[in-house]
């Protein structure tokens, strides 16, 4: 310590420990709160879903295809589009996405492929999740927001079964 602080060796071992357990937790603060931060929030929220929608509260804005931010169908819309696919507007609630696909001219089936918005038809609202691969056993790793209604992003792994597929 006395390489980065001259005549630290000339305190009490008293205050050289207490400067030395501050300088860690200041260090740490440096270090690790960022990482925290921006984890969370970062200038790309979860996968990649735009900063203006993610930091704003849940369903203050209205995006660019008619959906609410931070809910499933908005998130999912913005990956359609972010891919360069055509995201039609105003599909509405998860459940309706099905119907409004096909009345669009795409494909909707149950035949799952990587970059396909499943769709969960639970609830009022039903769940959209956008399908990122497919593992060896048929099972889906996808991301998602809202999934607990509380308007955050999160992925999982989940069973094809009962879903149906938009292949936009």
């Amino acid at each position: 310590m006395d390489k980065f602080l001259p005549g630290f060796h000339l305190l009490s071992p008293k205050i050289r420990r207490k400067v030395g357990w501050s300088a860690i937790v200041v260090a740490l603060l440096i270090v690790v709160l960022p990482m925290i931060v921006f984890a969370s929030t970062g200038p790309a929220c979860g996968g990649g879903y735009p900063e203006k929608w993610c930091k704003a509260k849940l369903d203050t804005i209205v995006d660019n295809w008619g959906m609410y931010n931070r809910e499933c169908v908005g998130y999912t819309a913005y990956r359609v589009a972010a891919s360069g696919r055509t995201m039609p507007y105003g599909f509405g609630d998860a459940n309706k996405w099905p119907v409004a696909a096909h009345a669009h001219g795409i494909p909707v089936d149950d035949k799952p492929r990587a970059g396909d918005v499943a769709v969960r038809f639970e609830g009022k609202h039903g769940h959209s999740m956008y399908v990122e691969s497919i593992n060896s056993d048929g099972t889906l790793n996808v991301s998602q927001y809202n999934t607990h209604k509380t308007g955050t992003y999160s992925e999982a792994r989940v069973s094809p079964y009962g879903l149906a597929f938009i292949h936009f």
